[in-house]
């Protein structure tokens, strides 16, 4: 109950957003597994499993082209807020940024696969 300063360990980067969905749109397709394999194929490794995600990186990666309120974009929106209720939607987003990024299901697997290996996990 004690309020206090909160402080992030590491870089932290904002990006704008016009509305709340847009910004869980992103939130998605940035969390994502599909979007970590292609970023840490590019970051520069640090200490361990751990890498470092310049924004040069992030600006790097091929970000999918999907319109506002399309059937894509309204599905991410969704499963964030469940996301933000405590919902495990991790599988789902990671298929629809699949598609959104143009793999298919054997190509999504390979790239989680891929990143978990990078990670270390």
């Amino acid at each position: 109950g004690t309020e206090f300063a909160l402080v992030p360990n590491q870089t932290v980067y904002a990006l704008d957003a016009a509305s709340l969905d847009e910004a869980r749109v992103v939130a998605a397709l940035l969390n994502s597994s599909i979007f970590g394999a292609l970023a840490v194929s590019t970051a520069e490794r640090a200490k361990d499993s751990h890498y470092r995600y310049f924004a040069s990186t992030i600006a790097e990666v091929p970000f999918p082209r999907i319109a506002e309120r399309s059937a894509g974009w309204r599905e991410l929106a969704q499963l964030t807020r469940r996301a933000e209720s405590g919902a495990a939607v991790d599988r789902d987003i990671d298929a629809l940024a699949a598609s959104l990024f143009g793999l298919n299901a054997h190509d999504a697997d390979l790239a989680r696969d891929y990143l978990e290996m990078r990670l270390g996990r």
